[in-house]
C-alpha cells in the first residue's frame, strides 16, 4: 500500500490521535477473541468427532490464509480509490457492517454447514476492512512514531481479546449466547464509527491509469512477489496466524479433559486470557517505544528470545 505523502512533511502526532488510529483493532479483536476462544470451542461440543475435526481444520486454514490473500489485495485497491469519504473508509465501513451480518448468521445457526459458511464469510469481510485500515500507519504516522503506533496496536489487540472473551462468557452465563455474539459486532461497529469520525486521511489517491483487475493483480505481481522482505514477512505472519488458530485445539482439549461445565470452562479460560492479556498489555507500549529508539529487529529478537525461554 502506498503512502500519501513524503516523510519529511509529517509532524509528530499527539498520543490521542495514535489511539484513535488504533481503536479499530480493539473492535476487530473483540470479535475474534470471543469467537475463537469461547464461542467456537463451545459449539464444537455439539458436533460429532468427525465434524469437530473438519471444522477445526477449516477454521485454522481460513484464519491463516484469508489475511495473507485478502488484506494485501484490497489494501492496494484502496490505494487508488477516490470517494468523498477518502480511500480507506468505505472498505472499513462495508467490512464492519458485513461482519455484523455474518456474526448474526453464526449466532442463529447451529448446523455444521451454516457455521462453516458464515465463519468463512466473516473471515473475508473482516480482512476486507483490515487491509485498507492497515494503510493508515504508513499513510499518516511519521517514522519516529511507528513503533509507538505498533505498541498501541498490540495493546488494543490484547484488550480486545480480553473484552471479546468476557462478552462471550457473559453471554453463556446469561444463557443467551446469540446475544453475546451480536454484542461482539456492536463493539466493532462502535470502534469503526470512532475511527471514521476522527481520522483525516489527508491527500487524495494517486491517479489511476490501470483497471481495477490490474491493480489487484499488481499487489502480487509487483508489490509482494518481487520483494523478498515482504515475502519473508508474509511467511512469518502465516506461521504466527497458524499457531494462533491452532490454539483452538488446545482450548477444546482443555474444556473436555478437565470435565468442567460450560460456565466453569468459560470462566477459567477468561481468567487465563486476562492474565496473559494484562502481561502483554504492560509490555506492548514500552516495546513499541524501544523499537522507535533502537530499531525493530533488536526488539523482536529480544522478545522472541524471552518468549522461547518461557516456553
Amino acid at each position: 500500500m502506498t503512502s500519501t505523502g513524503p516523510e519529511h512533511t509529517r509532524i509528530r502526532l499527539p498520543l490521542s490521535q495514535l489511539v484513535t488510529l488504533s481503536i479499530y483493532w480493539f473492535g476487530i479483536q473483540t470479535i475474534w477473541g470471543g469467537l475463537n476462544i469461547t464461542i467456537i470451542p463451545g459449539r464444537l461440543d455439539d458436533l460429532s468427532r468427525d465434524a469437530q475435526g473438519t471444522l477445526l481444520a477449516i477454521i485454522m486454514i481460513a484464519g491463516a490464509i484469508a489475511p495473507i490473500i485478502i488484506q494485501p489485495t484490497i489494501g492496494v485497491i484502496s490505494d487508488y480509490t477516490v470517494t468523498r469519504w477518502g480511500r480507506r473508509k468505505p472498505y472499513i465501513v462495508i467490512g464492519s457492517l458485513l461482519d455484523v451480518v455474518f456474526l448474526a448468521g453464526i449466532a442463529f445457526n447451529n448446523d455444521f454447514v451454516s457455521l462453516v459458511a458464515f465463519y468463512f464469510l466473516l473471515q473475508v469481510s473482516s480482512n476486507f476492512a483490515q487491509g485498507p485500515f492497515q494503510g493508515y500507519v504508513p499513510d499518516l504516522v511519521p517514522a519516529q512514531q511507528v513503533g509507538t503506533a505498533s505498541g498501541l496496536m498490540g495493546l488494543m489487540l490484547t484488550l480486545g481479546t480480553i473484552a471479546g472473551v468476557g462478552i462471550a462468557t457473559l453471554g453463556g452465563i446469561l444463557d443467551n449466547v446469540p446475544l453475546g455474539i451480536l454484542a461482539l459486532g456492536v463493539v466493532e461497529v462502535i470502534t469503526m464509527v470512532v475511527l471514521i469520525a476522527t481520522v483525516d486521511e489527508g491527500r487524495a489517491a494517486p491517479t489511476r491509469t490501470r483497471s481495477w483487475r490490474q491493480i489487484a493483480l499488481s499487489a502480487w505481481g509487483r508489490d509482494i512477489l518481487q520483494q523478498r522482505d515482504v515475502l519473508w514477512l508474509l511467511l512469518v505472519r502465516l506461521l504466527f496466524l497458524g499457531a494462533y488458530n491452532a490454539t483452538l485445539i488446545a482450548v477444546g482439549y482443555f474444556r473436555r479433559s478437565h470435565g468442567l461445565s460450560d460456565a466453569d470452562a468459560d470462566a477459567t479460560v477468561f481468567l487465563a486470557v486476562a492474565i496473559v492479556g494484562v502481561s502483554t498489555a504492560i509490555a506492548a507500549i514500552p516495546g513499541g517505544r524501544l523499537s522507535d529508539r533502537f530499531g525493530r529487529r533488536p526488539v523482536i529478537w529480544a522478545a522472541a528470545t524471552i518468549a522461547g525461554i518461557g516456553l
